[in-house]
C-alpha cells in the first residue's frame, strides 16, 4: 500500500514538473527574446456640471443709459456709475448627478475677463476692468473706454448626509439638480468659506457629495475719453470654466 502511494505522488510530481518545463522556451546557445503584455482600461468619473449665464441677467443687462451730465470728469476721461443696478448672477453651475466621492478634477476653476488678462476667482470680492467699445451718432467707432465691476464667486454644495457647506448663495442652485429631494431628503443647514468648500471637494470621504458654483457681479462704472464720449456702447464679459 505504501509503495501505491509513492509511486503516485512520484507520477504526480513528474506530471506537474513536466507542465511547468513544458512552458519554458529552449534557448539556443541560452540566448531569449520575448515580451510582457500589460493592459486595462481608463475611466472618467469627472462629473458633469450644468452651466448657465441666466436669461434674466441677460436681460438686465441690456439698454443702459445714463446722461452726459451725470458724468464725473477726471483729466480726460468722464466717468458714469450705475447705482440704481443690482448685482447680477454672471454664471450658475452645479453637478447633474451626485458624484461618488470626492478627489482631484472636480472643482471648477471659473476665469473672469479676456484671456489674456482673466482674473481667477477666489471668493473674494473682485475688480476686473474690460473693454468698452462706442460709437457716435453716425454710428462710427470712437476711442474705446473701459467698463469696471465687481465680481465674487460662491461655491458650496450638500454631502451624501444632507449636510450643506460653503456658500449660503449655492444651495438655490445646488436643489437644481435632477431628484435632488430624493437624493438629500433631510438637509441640515452648515456655511462655509470658498476655500473650505474647495478642501471639502477634494476629499474621497466625502461620499455621494454634490456642488454648485454660483458668479456675481456689481458695483459697475463705465468710463471713455471726454473728447469722444459715445452715443452707444456695449462691453463683453466673458468667462470661462475649466476643472480643478
Amino acid at each position: 500500500m505504501k509503495k501505491t502511494l509513492l509511486a503516485v505522488s512520484v507520477l504526480s510530481t513528474l506530471f506537474m514538473a513536466g507542465a511547468v518545463n513544458a512552458a519554458m522556451v529552449e534557448g539556443s546557445n541560452g540566448s531569449f527574446s520575448g515580451q510582457l503584455d500589460f493592459n486595462g482600461t481608463i475611466t472618467d468619473t469627472t462629473p458633469i456640471w450644468m452651466w448657465e449665464i441666466p436669461e434674466a441677467s441677460k436681460n438686465a443687462a441690456t439698454g443702459w443709459t445714463v446722461d452726459v451730465r451725470d458724468g464725473v470728469v477726471a483729466d480726460s476721461n468722464t466717468t458714469w456709475t450705475f447705482p440704481d443696478k443690482s448685482a447680477l448672477d454672471l454664471i450658475q453651475g452645479f453637478m447633474k448627478f451626485p458624484i461618488a466621492e470626492g478627489g482631484a478634477g472636480i472643482t471648477p476653476l471659473i476665469k473672469v475677463g479676456p484671456t489674456d488678462s482673466a482674473t481667477i476667482l477666489d471668493g473674494t470680492l473682485q475688480t476686473i476692468t474690460l473693454v468698452a467699445n462706442g460709437k457716435d451718432t453716425s454710428d462710427v467707432d470712437v476711442a474705446a473706454g473701459a467698463m469696471e465691476l465687481k465680481v465674487q464667486g460662491f461655491l458650496g454644495g450638500v454631502y451624501g448626509s444632507g449636510q450643506k457647506f460653503g456658500a449660503a448663495e449655492t444651495q438655490t442652485v445646488v436643489a437644481k439638480q435632477v431628484n435632488f429631494s430624493t437624493n438629500y431628503p433631510t438637509l441640515i443647514d452648515g456655511t462655509g468659506s470658498f476655500s473650505e468648500a474647495e478642501t471639502e471637494f477634494t476629499k474621497e470621504a466625502n461620499k455621494t457629495l454634490s456642488g454648485a458654483y454660483l458668479v456675481k457681479i456689481s458695483d459697475y462704472s463705465l468710463t471713455f475719453p471726454t473728447a469722444s464720449i459715445p452715443a452707444t456702447w456695449n462691453t463683453i464679459v466673458p468667462v470661462t470654466v475649466t476643472m480643478k
